[in-house]
């Protein structure tokens, strides 16, 4: 048997640049430290004292490892508003014998070295190395083309597994990410559905595969979801971490396969290094990727220098309308692939599965969708969910609506679309074609993101029917010109000012209801609302109201005006000055942060003069303006479907 034990050690001297300078943001972190450690035969250590755990703008290193058990995780999370680029070296050190582990307690005031501890008679399986200087330990170097073994006699004891399938964790909230015991430690076993004390939700890294750098050189497609080990053991996630992602997992357990029969000491040191790609005219190459070669950082060989230009250079892609056509173009014919192999008896199920692999961003973490026809689970979130909508599974009321006879879908032109840089938003009426010839009209908003393959996703799908009678498309002429527009701030959007955008808009929805009611102006406390919630400032905002049929998108400030107190279109009676009393975000609701940009998904309940709460489905994408305040970009809000 052996005990575990994990302690944190830690920053030293760390390089830590934050620049603004005409606009172009530059960063590097190149000590971010952390160590595990397993101790065997009762020799319990003091677990090291060497400082304290510094905040690291831009990115967290996640190192989980739970007492007492194989698991163990090493992953990057990216939580600034810039694309990151990272590697992570890792160091091995094992010592048997009597005392093994004890630290030294004390410096040698001449040198600054740690003075041994006398009671740590044990011998470094590594000649040279010392338990108390960690820059001794020896890097993790892949032996034979196998990334999970190296050249030495560690692994004789110890047996690593590394990259696989994702995990959840709780990603640090702006005021604890410089505490290592929450953002060093998710526990194991975590869902979609999991909320700490704090009451932060979690997050999904992506599937990962762990190859050496002769295996990545011969890789036709070089740009992806996997860590690259290079000869002098820096491992190179083999793309940018876009802001509110992570990397997938580096190394994900660690099993003992041979106990010593004397006391041991092993430890794992992980050593994290982040940058952004640009740098500033000032500092030359100092504040940005570059400086990974730098000696003093550690260096990079010939491939790691290649490596990491090929990364940086591709990525800079932009969404373009063409990509957004054909993943619609690949979603109908998805569709229709699906209802065909049903109506054939072939293998519909593994089609599917292709469609949700392909085309949404499951494999990346929670997917925002709203299916057009359910009723009992309206949002799904995870794969197993938005599958079993599709083609039946695991949630009681699904039929597989892509089993119906679709023999056609096309997206209307009456749709919008905004670019946001590597996110992006589309929405419109979409008609899908039946067995009997008709066309079926839903209402449709999308949002897109470019994965690190440079795959554009879905991580957005809110469908409903139309309201009323509703087979209408939009007629009122406002579908405008298409808006491309790359927006850039300089802070993320943070879950706070989702929520705090929310709170005001319900609050200016009774504002406006209050002031009708009581013969105030409650035109400009709408036009407020309008002017400091929406984007209509920037440019199109995607509005799907909640009750409207002939018009049912709201491209336009003036189309959405007349929503809410009535105005230029016959239909509106004026939604805001129906007597609301108060309105409520449901915690069902679920969001996804990408820097500058959010998406939100969820219920909310608005109560009317009776005390009667009314359920509606809404989707919020959420982006930050120039002066960094937060606006809506798409508003779609739709009733909950009935049969």
């Amino acid at each position: 048997m052996f005990s575990k034990r994990k302690s944190m050690a830690f920053l030293v001297g760390a390089l830590l640049l934050v620049l603004f300078i005409a606009g172009t943001f530059a960063w590097t972190n190149f000590y971010s430290q952390m160590v595990n450690e397993w101790r065997g035969l009762g020799t319990p250590g003091d677990g090291g004292n060497d400082g304290n755990l510094a905040n690291r703008p831009g990115g967290t290193l996640h190192d989980n490892h739970v007492e007492n058990e194989e698991y163990k995780s090493v992953f990057i999370e990216n939580w600034g508003n810039e694309n990151l680029f990272v590697r992570i070296k890792l160091n091995e050190y094992m010592e048997k014998g009597t005392g093994a582990g004890l630290r030294a307690l004390s410096t040698d005031p001449a040198t600054g070295q740690p003075i041994p501890n006398p009671l740590n008679q044990a011998t470094p399986l590594i000649s040279g190395s010392s338990l108390d200087v960690t820059t001794t330990w020896e890097p993790h170097i892949p032996y034979n083309s196998s990334v999970e073994v190296c050249n030495s006699e560690f692994h004789t004891y110890w047996s690593w597994s590394m990259g696989g399938d994702g995990i959840y964790f709780f990603p640090a909230p702006e005021d604890m990410r410089e505490t290592p015991e929450y953002v060093a430690q998710s526990p194991h076993g975590l869902t979609a559905d999991s909320t700490n004390e704090l009451g932060v939700g979690t997050q999904r890294t992506p599937n990962a595969t762990v190859i050496t750098m002769e295996e990545w050189r011969n890789l036709d497609t070089k740009i992806g979801n996997f860590w690259v080990v290079d000869t002098d053991g820096w491992a190179y996630w083999a793309s940018s971490i876009r802001p509110g992602r992570t990397t997938g997992l580096l190394i994900n357990g660690v099993t003992q396969i041979r106990a010593p029969e004397e006391d041991y000491f092993y430890g794992i040191h992980v050593q994290a290094q982040m940058a952004t790609r640009e740098s500033t005219a000032d500092n030359g190459d100092l504040d940005n990727f570059r400086a990974f070669g730098l000696d003093i950082n550690g260096g990079w060989t010939e491939d790691g220098q290649y490596l990491m230009n090929y990364i940086t250079e591709a990525s800079t892609a932009s969404i373009t309308l063409e990509d957004i056509t054909a993943l619609q173009a690949a979603w109908g014919e998805g569709l229709v692939a699906i209802s065909s192999a049903y109506a054939n008896s072939q293998d519909y199920a593994s089609i599917a599965q292709g469609v949700l692999d392909t085309l949404y961003g499951y494999v990346d973490g929670p997917v925002l969708f709203k299916p057009t026809v359910a009723q009992e689970v309206p949002f799904r979130f995870t794969e197993a969910a938005a599958a079993s909508y599709f083609i039946g599974g695991i949630i009681s009321e699904d039929t597989g609506f892509a089993l119906n006879p679709w023999t056609a879908v096309r997206f209307g032109d009456d749709g919008q679309h905004i670019i946001n840089g590597d996110t992006a938003l589309w929405m419109g009426s979409v008609y899908l074609t039946n067995g009997d010839g008709e066309e079926i009209r839903v209402e449709k908003s999308l949002g897109f993101y470019i994965d690190n393959s440079g795959n554009v996703r879905l991580q957005l799908h809110h469908s409903s029917v139309p309201y009323g009678s509703g087979n209408r498309s939009n007629t009122n002429g406002n579908n405008v010109v298409d808006s491309n527009v790359v927006r850039g701030s300089a802070n993320p959007i943070t879950l706070n000012e989702i929520t705090a955008l929310q709170t005001a808009w319900g609050d200016g929805l009774v504002a406006i209801s209050s002031a009708y009611a009581h013969g105030n102006n409650y035109a400009s406390i709408a036009q407020g609302v309008l002017d400091t919630l929406y984007g209509y400032v920037d440019g199109p905002v995607l509005f799907k109201p909640t009750v409207a049929s002939e018009v049912p998108f709201r491209f336009t400030e003036a189309g959405a005006a007349s929503y809410f107190i009535g105005g230029i279109i016959d239909e509106d009676t004026g939604f805001a000055l129906n007597p609301w009393t108060a309105v409520r975000f449901c915690n069902n609701g679920q969001h996804i942060t990408n820097g500058e940009t959010a998406l939100w998904m969820g219920s909310v309940f608005l109560t009317d003069g009776d005390g009667e709460e009314i359920r509606v489905e809404k989707s919020l994408g959420l982006y930050r303006d120039d002066n960094g305040d937060v606006r809506i970009q798409l508003h779609h809000s739709s009733v909950p479907f009935s049969e």
